[in-house]
């Protein structure tokens, strides 16, 4: 059984784990992320934040290395872009449009791609974002993508 839901303190030692194998870390207080469980283990994890006027940044994602390439990632990704105000504990009325983005190193751009996100420059991002790979001793390695995804449904 596959189920998405917020992450709880007993929670924090396997999503930063999970996040680590992936080259990142926890994005500010555990209960902000969301977790994908299989059979009530965690194996995928996320977080999206809202930045105000129906737009949205994807701030972490990572599915632990041994099951990548099993769809759990594109799964969390889709419940996320169903609803960003929920998986951001933003309550609000679903609007029909809305901007996420996210940076992505260049290896995962395909994945972002897939989901409809599109390569932009990092000015379409917003602060901190747009600055957050300026200062980074790692950034050739990386090779940072800034991405947006910009939804527009007639629901």
């Amino acid at each position: 059984m596959i189920e998405v839901c917020f992450a709880g303190k007993k929670d924090l030692d396997t999503l930063q784990d999970i996040l680590w194998e992936n080259e990142m870390g926890l994005a500010g207080d555990i209960e902000e992320h969301v977790v994908l469980k299989k059979n009530e283990k965690i194996v995928a994890g996320a977080k999206i934040a809202y930045l105000g006027d129906d737009f949205f940044h994807l701030e972490v994602i990572g599915v632990k290395n041994e099951l990548q390439g099993k769809g759990y990632g594109k799964i969390l990704i889709e419940k996320i872009i169903h609803n960003p105000w929920y998986y951001s504990l933003y309550e609000s009325q679903k609007e029909n449009h809305f901007k996420i983005t996210t940076v992505s190193k260049g290896t995962k751009k395909g994945f972002y791609q897939q989901r409809g996100f599109m390569p932009c420059d990092f000015t379409e991002l917003l602060y901190p974002y747009n600055e957050q790979c300026c200062e980074c001793p790692e950034m050739a390695e990386c090779n940072p993508v800034p991405m947006i995804l910009k939804w527009d449904s007639k629901e």
